[in-house]
């Protein structure tokens, strides 16, 4: 009888390049390792991952040495592997608007990369997203998430590069703009330090996490400046992703190996966020999918992965995957 080829379910990057496929069972956890290159270093490190399309069978990885590979999960290889001419800086983010594919580097600039039958052109677009050195600290782009609502639109933030939603029809100019919050009691201006964001379940307000510690919603309908802006503990927070079919939730990570849930609803007032424990290292990325079971996935510097559950709050899942990871990506 033959063996049953494993169903990974969850994908995982790491600084040497290595994606991970993961399957989880009674038992354990099946782990394979799939080289992008046959020289693993830094360079080739993963720093996104996003599906291709709504089958989910082959996947955009981005890497810091400014490349983007497309990975069969089918044929468990890798199909190609293209560099990028534009800005500079690593790839810090990938989303996909309508038959485009946007790549996002550090420098602000981000390219079309134009989806095609057979295999993917090379062919990229003028910057979308430029910015202004106007203050002392260098500006970079850390997130780049595309509208859930809207098939143009999508949303950009990073270091003193506050959140900003732009159409890829009309690139010339945000049509929306978010607006610092005032200045500190000391009447200093409290710098931006973007470092995730998500839009939310109504496909309107935008939820942002910050290294300075705040938990921000938007509402680009009501005004500019953030309409909750809760400030958490005394870590930077560093991913935010929203949980399915629980509207106006969302889970987010710390530096300091939290992952906490956060209830951002108008209607009800700001309580204590619930915590899940166990972690050892700082979290690098959060990932939720499918609310049956409800998992939220965690990788972090520690090296392991972690799947929560999202009601009981125990540790489904704890496994160690021995590399620096970067990214997860988990099926729906």
């Amino acid at each position: 009888m033959s063996r049953r080829k494993p169903l990974y379910t969850v994908f995982v990057g790491t600084d040497s390049g290595i994606l991970k496929g993961i399957e989880f069972t009674s038992c354990g956890a099946n782990t394979k390792n799939y080289p992008s290159s046959s020289t693993l270093d830094r360079g080739n490190e993963i720093t996104a991952l996003l599906w291709r399309d709504e089958n989910e069978k082959e996947i955009y990885v981005g890497h810091r040495d400014r490349t983007v590979s497309l990975f069969d999960t089918q044929a468990e290889s890798f199909i190609f592997r293209l560099p990028i001419n534009f800005g500079k800086g690593k790839i810090v983010d990938i989303t996909q608007r309508k038959e485009h594919i946007l790549v996002a580097v550090e420098s602000g600039h981000i390219g079309t990369l134009f989806k095609c039958e057979k295999s993917e052109q090379k062919v990229f677009s003028d910057t979308l997203h430029g910015v202004k050195c106007t203050f002392k600290a260098k500006p970079t782009l850390k997130t780049i998430k595309g509208h859930p609502g809207h098939a143009t639109q999508f949303a950009t933030g990073g270091c003193e590069n506050n959140l900003k939603i732009w159409d890829i029809e009309r690139p010339n100019r945000a049509i929306f703009m978010a607006k610092n919050v005032p200045n500190d009691m000391l009447d200093l201006r409290v710098p931006v330090l973007v470092s995730d964001l998500s839009f939310m379940h109504d496909n309107r307000t935008v939820a942002v996490v910050s290294r300075n510690k705040f938990v921000r919603l938007y509402d680009p309908r009501a005004k500019r400046r953030a309409v909750i802006n809760v400030k958490y503990e005394d870590s930077p927070l560093t991913s935010i992703c929203i949980l399915p079919d629980r509207p106006g939730q969302v889970a987010i990570g710390t530096a300091h190996g939290r992952v906490t849930l956060f209830d951002l609803r108008m209607k009800i007032k700001y309580r204590n966020p619930v915590v899940y424990k166990g972690i050892n290292g700082g979290i690098k990325d959060l990932a939720a999918a499918s609310p049956d079971p409800p998992f939220v996935y965690s990788v972090s510097l520690d090296r392991y992965l972690r799947v929560h559950n999202i009601d009981t709050k125990k540790t489904v899942h704890k496994e160690y995957l021995k590399s620096r990871l970067t990214t997860v990506l988990v099926k729906s």
